[in-house]
């Protein structure tokens, strides 16, 4: 009976380790293309392997990363490839001199195309000319500096808000059940409807806007 549970044992081993190397060389075949990566486990890629490690060695790891791998390497979580660009000026390279090449954004799994309306967000849209239309939009009539000044009167308005809201509750017996944090929400979304549509909106609909 112990015999037969070791010869069983080691030719479970055996297959097992054929297979990884099988699956490995396959890999390495489609992906001839990508940097270099550490050893994967089939059909999980990397993921265990960084799930294991701690949070806090996350940068102790990824400079082990780039000094064994270079400045760019692959990990891959489960089928997909993640490329790691731990050099300034290859990220610089990557993102500012060839950012036309590199812009564009692969097809989302489905929860991300749920939260991201289809890849209509600025964040997930595949590059177009109306993502350019976007990210214009975005930059100069929100981000630019001129533009955060002359929300000034807003932000004001809304931290106003918020403190006469917590002042208020702070003098009643809810104050002691309440989340700060709904009040804190509130007030930026108070804050972001002003922007995107130029006036104050009631509470009840800010409320029923959040809760969309």
């Amino acid at each position: 009976m112990g015999a037969c549970f070791f010869t069983l044992f080691i030719t479970f081993i055996f297959s097992t380790t054929l297979l990884v190397v099988a699956l490995n060389r396959y890999t390495k075949k489609r992906s001839h293309q990508l940097p270099p990566n550490p050893p994967t486990i089939p059909f999980f890629g990397n993921l265990l392997w960084l799930l294991v490690k701690p949070f806090s060695r996350v940068k102790a790891l990824s400079l082990s990363l780039h000094e064994i791998y270079g400045p760019i390497y692959t990990l891959h979580i489960g089928s997909k490839p993640l490329i790691v660009i731990a050099s300034h000026s290859l990220a610089h390279q990557a993102l500012i001199a060839n950012g036309t090449i590199f812009v564009d954004r692969p097809q989302a799994i489905a929860t991300d195309k749920f939260l991201s309306c289809d890849q209509h967000n600025i964040t997930l849209a595949f590059y177009s000319p109306k993502w350019l239309q976007h990210r214009r939009n975005l930059t100069y009539n929100i981000l630019h500096t001129s533009r955060i000044a002359s929300f000034a009167g807003a932000h004001k308005w809304a931290l106003d808000a918020l403190l006469n809201r917590l002042k208020s509750l702070s003098s009643s017996d809810e104050y002691h059940h309440t989340e700060i944090r709904d009040h804190i929400q509130h007030a930026l979304f108070s804050l972001f409807t002003f922007i995107c549509f130029g006036k104050k909106l009631e509470d009840i609909k800010i409320q029923d806007i959040k809760n969309l």
